[in-house]
């Protein structure tokens, strides 16, 4: 076997672990799980491979609280990409906007939160519409305190 499917094969692996661990409600294993996830896929080139425990670990900043070292992890996988070779965004980038529409809803930015779902769904083609639960609930979150005010 190859070492980049190795350490593709690893990554899917530690990636489920987080998410085992998450769902028993352990967040500081599941924190690691994710965080060795993402350095397994980099250190394999990978930076698809690491978006989806980024994203997780992400999520579970925004948990904790972390907000700021959330919104980092997920500005970092924007900037790292997730760019096709056409020079067009993969459909990954739905996940990194979804993170960010999130953390600005955490931090009360309704507005950035909005645009933030807005160009999520945007990533994905009529065919593809299958726009996040995470960014569905911004949605009516966002919608719900505009409401109010």
């Amino acid at each position: 076997m190859s070492n980049d499917l190795s350490c593709s094969l690893r990554s899917v692996a530690t990636s489920l672990l987080g998410d085992a661990c998450w769902s028993e409600g352990n967040l500081v294993e599941a924190r690691q799980a994710y965080a060795q996830a993402v350095l397994i896929s980099q250190g394999a080139g990978n930076i698809h491979m690491s978006s989806s425990p980024n994203s997780n670990l992400a999520d579970i900043l925004v948990e904790e609280g972390k907000l700021h070292q959330a919104a980092r992890r997920v500005l970092r996988d924007l900037a790292d990409g997730h760019i096709t070779g056409r020079g067009k965004f993969s459909p990954l980038a739905e996940n990194v906007y979804a993170g960010l529409s999130r953390i600005s809803y955490e931090w009360n930015h309704l507005e950035d939160a909005e645009k933030y779902v807005s160009n999520a769904s945007s990533f994905l083609s009529a065919g593809e519409r299958r726009f996040s639960c995470r960014g569905r609930c911004i949605v009516s979150k966002v919608k719900a305190l505009t409401v109010q005010s």
